[in-house]
């Protein structure tokens, strides 16, 4: 399933430490990413001069008014339970921008 292939952040991240060295990695998170202090450092780590303006318009965002149910929650959270497992203890970032995982 595709979806399950794009999720698998484990798998990709493995796929990418294999192949790059640490200094040529950049991690980041879509939910703080229009934060100046992200668009600094990943502009820093591109070595691009930082433009603030470029987050005035996002793309791929989800609507707010979507609201999961605690049931689909919890199974959703059961399929990709490996995935939350291993970005919180790997990115304890997103402990605070992963609410309901």
């Amino acid at each position: 399933d595709n979806c399950k292939l794009r999720g698998n952040y484990p798998r990709t991240i493995q796929a990418l430490e294999s192949c790059f060295s640490p200094d040529q990695l950049y991690f980041g998170f879509y939910e703080n990413l229009f934060e100046r202090v992200q668009l600094e450092k990943i502009s820093s780590f591109l070595g691009v001069p930082v433009r603030p303006e470029t987050t005035s318009k996002r793309v791929n965002v989800s609507e707010k008014t979507q609201t999961l149910s605690d049931e689909l929650i919890k199974i959703l959270r059961g399929e990709y339970d490996f995935v939350y497992d291993y970005v919180l203890d790997r990115f304890p970032v997103a402990k605070t921008l992963w609410t309901h995982a």
